[in-house]
Order: structure tokens, then C-alpha cells, then sequence
């Protein structure tokens, strides 16, 4: 069980990391904010960091740090290679030559 679904049984408060919201979490969540007053983000969810803020911290990579190489390691999940596959697109669309395992 997820600890964010055990937040309002038991009043405890969860405090998430990036990327551990789902779009359909944080929706669950905006839609019954009374229920789960206990939950909180430090961050968007993952599909806003994937889309928009990996891209901008790749290019800056390159751009302000001169980076040449990304190195992406992913778990072997379905959500996994498809967040890997999406990063490995977005490090070539800013130049960056990559190695992905």
C-alpha cells in the first residue's frame, strides 16, 4: 500500500519526493483535498518534470557546463524505459551523445 493512501486513516503526514506523484495521484488528491489534507509534494508529478524540466536541465547541461555525454540508467520496468526512452530523445534534441542502460 502506498503510504499517501495511508495518510488519512491514520493522520500522518507524507511528504513526497520528486517525481512520486502520478498525474492520476495528484488528480485523486485535487479532487478530494479534504481526505488527503495530510499529503504533500515537494514537486510536480513526473510527467511535468519529464516534459518540461528534464529538457531545460539537459540543455543547460550543455550550454552552461559544456557536458558532452548523458548517462541514463533506468530500472528495467515498463514506466521505467518509457521515462528513459523520453529522456534519451530529449538529451539528443539538445546535443548531448548518450549511453542508456
Amino acid at each position: 500500500m502506498q503510504r499517501w493512501t495511508c495518510s488519512p486513516k491514520y493522520k500522518i503526514i507524507s511528504i513526497s519526493h520528486s517525481g512520486a506523484y502520478s498525474p492520476a495521484t495528484a488528480q485523486r488528491i485535487a479532487g478530494n483535498y479534504e481526505k488527503y489534507r495530510y499529503c504533500f509534494r515537494l514537486t510536480g508529478h513526473v510527467g511535468i518534470e519529464i516534459m518540461i524540466e528534464a529538457p531545460e536541465l539537459l540543455k543547460r547541461l550543455k550550454e552552461d557546463f559544456k557536458f558532452d555525454t548523458a548517462y541514463i540508467m533506468v530500472a528495467d520496468v515498463e514506466h521505467c524505459r518509457k521515462s528513459g526512452e523520453i529522456n534519451r530523445i530529449s538529451s539528443s534534441e539538445v546535443g548531448l551523445e548518450g549511453s542508456w542502460t
